[in-house]
């Protein structure tokens, strides 16, 4: 006697599952590198941070580690702050439960003309696959980080558990997910 299997499709579930990226940022894989070297850099401000600000950039570096995933109830703004007399300028990354943006920004002052605030958002991606932004795009943003000079200043709060280990399958999907948009992805 044979026996017909009544699931035959249980292949092409594990292949959509693989393409879902709903819980994840859509990093590209070449992204990877870049985020590491932005964890690296605000390990290295950490010196001159008072305790709030020590806490919650501890609550940030727990988000960052855990990407692509999306970490729940974090809603964190981290800037740093360049001050000159009258004049500000910022780079700036915030992660919340759904967007991950990087911006720079400031004020300039004359006192003839008056104030003008400005901002630019360099790259943004949203949980479950939107993109505005590119690899290049981001690695500039990142070099301007590195080398700014200023104050860390952060926004915001995380009331996540911090001890909660991320999914170890996040990177591996966006590789299939990536594989499945062959040309489609600026830095893959």
């Amino acid at each position: 006697m044979t026996h017909f299997d009544d699931d035959d499709d249980d292949d092409d579930d594990d292949d959509d599952t693989a393409w879902d990226i709903d819980d994840l940022f859509p990093f590209t894989l070449a992204e990877r590198d870049l985020l590491k070297r932005l964890g690296a850099s605000l390990r290295k401000r950490l010196v001159s941070a008072d305790p709030d600000t020590l806490r919650k950039i501890a609550a940030f570096l727990y988000a960052l580690e855990r990407l692509p995933h999306v970490t729940p109830d974090v809603s964190l703004d981290l800037a740093i702050m360049s001050r000159v007399n009258e004049n500000l300028s910022y780079v700036s990354v915030e992660m919340d439960g759904g967007t991950f943006r990087l911006s720079t920004g400031g004020h300039e002052y004359s006192p003839a003309v008056g104030g003008d605030s400005y901002s630019e958002t360099t790259y943004e991606i949203e949980k479950g696959g939107f993109r505005d932004g590119t690899f290049h795009e981001f690695n500039d943003w990142l070099h301007s980080f590195v080398s700014a000079h200023g104050t860390i200043e952060i926004q915001g709060d995380c009331d996540t558990d911090l001890t909660e280990p991320s999914p170890e399958d996040g990177w591996d999907r966006l590789a299939k997910y990536w594989d499945s948009q062959v040309g489609e992805a600026d830095g893959w």
